[in-house]
C-alpha cells in the first residue's frame, strides 16, 4: 500500500432520509477534520450544475485518491437497477473495478444494514472487502482503520519473519498402544472402572513428570535449559490425549484437578532446574485444561476448577493452609526460559516463555486463541470470580497476543447481555444467582471509574490485559434474550 499524505476522496452515497443525509455530512466532516480533502455533491454542488457530469469527473478524477461508497439497502437497489445517480455512477465504476481486480482506489463501506441485520451489497461489490461503520459498538475503531487506509497505513503491519521453529525438525511418532489405552475411557463400562482407568492415566503422567524433573541439562548453557523444556512435549501430547478421552467421565474435572493439586505438590519438594522446569510446565498443561473446558462450554466445571480450594503439603511461614488455583502459577520461575527463548530468536520478548507456549501450540487440539482466551479467562476470575481472596491477582502471560484475535474477551464480554450467556457465566464465576454477580461486577465497575483499579501489564507495554469491565456495563447484562 503506498503511503499518500494528502487523502482526497469522494464520497459516494444514494440520497435517502433527511436524518442519513445529515449522518453522511456528519461522516464526510470527521473525515475533513481529520486532514482528508472530501467531494461531497452537497459541498460542491450549486443549483444549476449537471450532477452526472460531477459525478463522472469526480470518480476517474486522477486527483482522487479513494471513493468512498456508502452502501445500504437503498444504495445497493439502486446500483442494481441503475437507477438515479447511484446507478450512473456505478455504470462509471463498475467497469474500473472489474477490469482492475487488484484496485482499492474504491472502498466499500456499510453505513447501515437493513432491517433484519442484513449487508447489502451491489452485485459488483461483493467479492469486495469492506469497512463497517453500521454497528455503533465498532464504529470508533472502524473508521479509525478506515482513514488509516486512506493515508496508506497498514492497519496490521506484516511481521519479520521469524526462525525456523525446533519442532519442525521433529519426527512425529505415532504411539498406537498409547492412544488405544486412553481410548479406553470411551467404551461402554460402568462410572466406578472408567474413573479408576482415569486416575491410573492420571497418576502415570504425574509419576512421569516428576520424574523428568529430576533430570538436569548436560551444561548451564540456556540453550540446553530450552531443550530440556522442548522435550517434555511427549508428556504433554500424552496428557492432553487423556483430557480428550476424560470427557467420558463423569467426575473428571475432579480428577484432573486433584491431578494439578498432587503434582504440584511432588514438585514443591525440591529446588532443581528439572523442577523448576516441569512446575513451568504444569502452568502450561493448566491453561491447556481452562482451554479444553472453554471451548466444550463446560462452564459449571470451570468454575469448580477455579473456586475449590488447594492445598500445599508443604508448610509455609510455619503451617500449611489452602490457595487458590493461582497455586499453578509459575511466573516466579519464568527467567531463564524468558532467557533461553529470547536468546535462540534474538529478539526481545515481554515474555520468553509466553512466546515458547504460543509458538509450539498443540493446534490438533486448541488453537492459539483459546490458550490465550483461558489464560485471561483466568485473569477474569481473580478479579471478578466469586470466592476468590488473594491480594494478587493471576497475570495472563500469554495476553499480549489477545490484540491479533480481536480481544476474545471483549466478544465474551458483549455476550452476556444475553440472558443465557449470563447464565453461563454464573456458573464460570461461581455466583448463586444471576442478580448476584451483576450486584458484584457494579463493585467492580465503581472501583474502575474511580481509578482504584490497577492494569495488569509489562513494563514498557502499551496494552494492558483485558476485562470484562472494559467491555459491557453491569447494568446492561442479562438485559436481552
Amino acid at each position: 500500500m503506498k503511503k499518500v499524505d494528502n487523502p482526497k476522496v469522494f464520497i459516494s452515497y444514494a440520497w435517502g432520509s433527511q436524518e442519513y443525509q445529515n449522518k453522511v455530512v456528519s461522516f464526510a466532516t470527521s473525515l475533513s477534520n481529520d486532514g482528508v480533502e472530501v467531494v461531497l455533491d452537497k459541498w460542491s454542488m450549486v443549483a444549476g450544475n449537471d450532477l452526472n457530469d460531477f459525478m463522472e469527473k469526480s470518480v476517474k478524477d486522477p486527483s482522487i485518491t479513494n471513493v468512498i461508497i456508502l452502501l445500504d439497502e437503498n444504495y445497493a437497489k439502486k446500483a442494481d437497477d441503475r437507477s438515479g445517480g447511484v446507478g450512473t455512477e456505478t455504470q462509471i465504476i463498475s467497469p474500473m473495478i472489474y477490469a482492475a481486480t487488484e484496485q482499492d482506489k474504491f472502498v466499500p463501506v456499510i453505513f447501515e444494514r437493513n432491517i433484519d441485520g442484513g449487508v447489502c451489497k451491489p452485485v459488483y461489490l461483493q467479492g469486495r472487502l469492506h469497512y463497517d461503520l453500521s454497528d455503533e459498538n465498532r464504529y470508533a475503531s472502524e473508521y479509525r482503520n478506515l482513514v488509516r487506509h486512506l493515508y496508506g497505513i497498514e492497519t496490521y503491519r506484516k511481521p519479520e519473519i521469524g526462525k525456523k521453529p525446533s519442532w519442525v525438525d521433529e519426527q512425529i511418532e505415532i504411539k498406537p498402544l498409547s492412544v488405544l489405552k486412553y481410548d479406553s475411557l470411551k467404551k461402554n463400562n460402568s462410572e466406578e472402572i472408567k474413573k479408576d482407568q482415569l486416575e491410573e492415566f492420571l497418576l502415570d503422567i504425574e509419576n512421569r513428570i516428576v520424574d523428568y524433573s529430576m533430570t538436569k541439562p548436560q551444561s548451564d548453557s540456556l540453550e540446553d535449559y530450552l531443550q530440556l523444556y522442548s522435550a517434555t512435549s511427549e508428556l504433554r501430547s500424552d496428557f492432553l490425549e487423556i483430557v480428550r478421552n476424560s470427557l467420558y467421565v463423569k467426575s473428571y474435572t475432579q480428577s484432573i484437578a486433584d491431578f494439578f493439586e498432587r503434582t504440584y505438590n511432588r514438585l514443591d519438594e525440591n529446588t532443581s532446574i528439572g523442577n523448576e522446569i516441569c512446575k513451568v510446565f504444569l502452568h502450561e498443561l493448566f491453561l491447556y485444561f481452562l482451554a479444553w473446558l472453554l471451548k466444550r462450554k463446560q462452564y459449571k466445571g470451570m468454575g469448580y476448577v477455579f473456586g475449590r480450594t488447594y492445598f500445599k503439603t508443604r508448610a509455609e511461614y510455619g503451617y500449611g493452609y489452602g490457595h487458590n488455583y493461582n497455586m499453578f502459577y509459575s511466573g516466579s520461575l519464568h527467567t531463564n526460559l524468558d532467557r533461553a527463548v529470547c536468546q535462540k530468536d534474538n529478539k526481545n520478548y515481554y515474555s520468553g516463555t509466553a512466546n515458547q507456549w504460543i509458538s509450539n501450540i498443540d493446534i490438533n487440539f486448541c488453537t492459539k486463541e483459546d490458550f490465550v482466551f483461558a489464560d485471561l479467562i483466568a485473569y477474569n476470575y481473580s478479579i471478578y470470580g466469586s470466592g476468590y481472596k488473594d491480594d494478587w491477582k493471576w497475570f495472563p502471560v500469554t495476553y499480549i497476543y489477545d490484540k491479533e484475535f480481536n480481544s476474545r474477551v471483549g466478544a465474551f464480554a458483549r455476550q452476556l447481555v444475553s440472558k443465557e450467556k449470563l447464565e453461563n457465566a454464573v456458573k464460570l464465576f461461581n455466583y448463586q444467582s444471576v442478580e448476584e454477580m451483576i450486584e458484584s461486577f457494579k463493585e467492580i465497575e465503581e472501583k474502575i471509574h474511580h481509578g482504584e483499579y490497577k492494569d495488569y501489564r509489562y513494563p514498557n507495554c502499551f496494552e494492558s490485559a483485558q476485562i470484562i469491565g472494559y467491555f459491557v456495563k453491569a447494568e446492561d447484562m442479562g438485559s436481552v434474550n
